[in-house]
């Protein structure tokens, strides 16, 4: 009778449209829990339910779409949440590199929230065509941390590392089409975030280090995007084309080995640095293709000693935006130094244009530190 009951007051909730009480599981690979596998877990689950992850290394690989092996596949509407007991702890992926994988394949647009979880071995950790929140996981050994196309993405507190060897191609993270992106306190090892057709993208307090030089170096690609890249440590560089329109404020780009601090591309792309230390790189700390807008002030733009500081190349009468530098820290007070450290249309009349660059100043720098912290651990 009590079941007959309940039944009748679950259907007459459902019927009146008002909300049923999201459920959670848990997944125990000892079989204490609900479940024993992620995949079954979230087959039973509902949209809204949130699912406890337990220790241990979870790798039951199985077909889906498109001769993918995976280790989560949903092709439905449910926004879920997964819990891992702790990324040193709970392992989602293979024991070593599975060519056509991906560990969470999210094949609808929905939302996953993930935390406490680490990913690795797989050509992608995850695939989401929905919004996607991240949050104390790390990612070890894909080619792809997370590709992202078309909804919101948070991601805070994680760690990316690529295979090693590491393929030229890898990526921490891939963004396509979102309207908002916020990418704060994580740390990556020789990747790059590559944002393209994103509204509002901004990578905040993050740490890059790029020990090998992959991906030439870059830690941060704007590709027609929008957004910002501040409070940042790397010994990378960031590239802003297609149009993009990014401001960089409090970054700190160590020497390193990057051939070129920052990269900008193509006329209807525009910087704004503010407050940026730029340590010399190996060519241009700045360079500044086919005409892109760079305006700024309170930056140290420094030079390495064996190429230019800023250096200009395809400005001419057709494309003349304005390269305005002033107000910024050279690391002399020479004119004549830092003349010889800036190419424009002094050096090669075809340019047409100058980097403006009044008053200088040789104010001190603060010391460069580099360390790989908690990357170490992700070597196993």
């Amino acid at each position: 009778m009590k079941n007959q009951i309940f039944i009748l007051v679950l259907s007459a909730l459902l019927v009146a449209g008002l909300p049923v009480t999201a459920r959670t599981w848990s997944v125990e690979q000892d079989g204490s829990g609900d479940w024993t596998t992620i995949q079954e877990a979230v087959d039973a689950s509902a949209s809204g339910d949130t699912i406890m992850v337990g220790a241990g290394r979870y790798s039951e690989l199985h077909s889906a779409p498109n001769a993918t092996t995976v280790v989560v596949y949903l092709a439905e509407v449910k926004d879920l949440t997964f819990v891992g007991v702790g990324q040193e702890e709970v392992i989602i992926g293979p024991e070593s590199f599975v060519e056509d994988s991906i560990l969470f394949y999210f094949d609808a647009v929905t939302t996953l929230s993930v935390s406490g979880i680490q990913f690795v071995n797989a050509h992608e950790g995850i695939r989401s065509y929905g919004g996607v929140q991240l949050a104390q996981s790390s990612f070890a050994g894909c080619w792809i941390g997370g590709l992202l196309p078309g909804g919101e993405v948070l991601v805070s507190g994680c760690i990316f590392a690529p295979p090693v060897p590491a393929p030229i191609t890898t990526n921490a993270l891939v963004v396509y089409n979102s309207p908002n992106v916020l990418i704060e306190e994580c740390e990556f090892l020789d990747l790059e975030i590559y944002l393209d057709g994103v509204t509002n993208g901004t990578v905040r307090g993050c740490h890059f280090d790029h020990p090998s030089g992959n991906n030439a170096t870059n830690s941060a690609k704007f590709v027609s995007s929008d957004g910002a890249f501040e409070r940042n440590r790397t010994d990378g560089r960031v590239v802003c084309t297609g149009g993009s329109h990014v401001v960089l404020r409090e970054n700190e780009f160590l020497s390193g080995i990057s051939g070129v601090k920052l990269y900008l591309s193509e006329s209807s792309t525009e910087a704004e640095i503010y407050d940026n230390v730029f340590h010399g790189a190996s060519f241009s700390t700045l360079y500044l293709s086919s005409a892109p807008s760079l305006s700024g002030s309170g930056n140290h733009i420094l030079n390495s000693g064996s190429d230019y500081s800023v250096k200009l190349r395809g400005y001419d009468y057709n494309n003349n935006p304005v390269v305005d530098l002033r107000g910024n820290y050279w690391g002399t007070d020479d004119p004549a130094q830092i003349d010889a450290w800036i190419y424009d249309i002094h050096d090669d009349p075809d340019e047409d244009t100058e980097v403006l660059y009044q008053p200088f100043s040789d104010v001190p720098l603060p010391s460069e530190e580099k360390s790989l912290g908690s990357f170490k651990s992700l070597y196993r």
